[in-house]
């Protein structure tokens, strides 16, 4: 699990999109570091208008490369560094970066956990998307400003798993919806995030790759291991990742939970333990919370073809707390 979401995925680029054209020898190319830019001619789908995948640790190596689409990456796990129009960029857990028409970028080094979405945007898409409001910068050639900014965790966090609910769809016109929503949604995401925002530390990733791996884990426990201070750790996730530890703890159980149940292969009770809670009332509590339906609501959608895993909200947020009959049936055998 990275330290955004659950994900098993492919080898990296669709195979359409591996294919690299003869290194150019125009004098007009902008010159990088001495050597050859490759021209990238990236075969996006019409109906969809674009192309989405994620990007992982060392399956390949692309060369130095541009084209005419405009590229939103979103790292979820790992380091990297782009070298982007002549430019060195680091890249952490949260950085999301754009790549416009016609910029030469190339991936300088990685970490073997690297992973970052990368979406591919057609001219018509943005065009029919970006025409009126704020994203019309993303038409221009060369919009002025950074094209770089680290987003709040939440921010993150969302637009990751966004972009993986739809990676995941078939319906051509699902796919073309989806990615102009996630433009215009990613857009004002970036515009908003501080342009001075640090990537983040090697720490608090250490302690976002703990959680995932055993979210019972208390903040002591996580110093231990770390090393730290528990107030350090605290403070450092807090003016990094813009929620505190506990509420990052939190979801990571929440996203499990749900998996776990939506699976059906636990009952609910040993999947709130397996996902690091300590008592089925405090799982209900913190579900409800953030997904503003019970767990048994929440299956009941899934279980009907609904696309519950689309958004945090299932319904109206449920006030009881669950009882001894809740307990029973959803563990019959204790």
């Amino acid at each position: 699990m990275t330290p955004f979401s659950h994900r098993l995925t492919g080898d990296d680029a669709p195979a359409s999109l591996r294919k690299v054209a003869r290194p150019t020898a125009s004098a007009a190319d902008p010159p990088s570091r001495g050597r050859p830019s490759f021209i990238e001619d990236l075969p996006l789908p019409e109906r969809e208008g674009g192309v989405i995948w994620l990007h992982q640790g060392n399956h390949y190596d692309h060369p130095r490369h541009r084209h005419e689409a405009v590229e939103l990456n979103l790292v979820v796990a790992g380091r990297s560094h782009y070298e982007v129009a002549g430019r060195r960029i680091p890249l952490g857990p949260g950085s999301l970066l754009w790549i416009y028409p016609d910029q030469d970028h190339e991936q300088a080094e990685r970490s073997p956990d690297f992973q970052m979405w990368i979406v591919a945007l057609g001219r018509e898409l943005l065009t029919n998307t970006c025409a009126d409001g704020p994203a019309r910068p993303l038409l221009e050639r060369l919009p002025p400003g950074d094209q770089c900014r680290h987003l709040p965790w939440a921010d993150a966090s969302w637009l990751d798993r966004e972009l993986e609910h739809l990676a995941s769809r078939g319906s051509a016109q699902v796919v073309r919806a989806g990615l102009s929503y996630c433009v215009l949604a990613a857009w004002e995401t970036y515009c908003q995030a501080r342009p001075d925002a640090p990537v983040v530390s090697s720490e608090v990733q250490t302690a976002m790759t703990l959680i995932e791996t055993d979210p019972s884990l208390s903040r002591q426990e996580l110093a231990e291991l770390l090393e730290l201070c528990p107030t350090r750790l605290t403070r450092a996730f807090t003016k990094e990742l813009g929620v505190t530890l506990s509420e990052y703890r939190t979801r990571v159980r929440v996203e499990r939970f749900a998996g776990l149940i939506e699976s059906r292969r636990l009952s609910h009770l040993d999947a709130c333990f397996r996902a690091g809670f300590g008592s089925y009332a405090q799982c209900h509590r913190a579900f409800v919370g953030h997904m503003g339906c019970s767990p048994r609501d929440y299956v009941a959608r899934s279980g009907r073809g609904s696309p519950a895993h689309l958004t945090p909200t299932c319904g109206p947020e449920r006030k009881h707390e669950p009882t001894a009959q809740d307990e029973r049936t959803l563990h019959p055998t204790r």
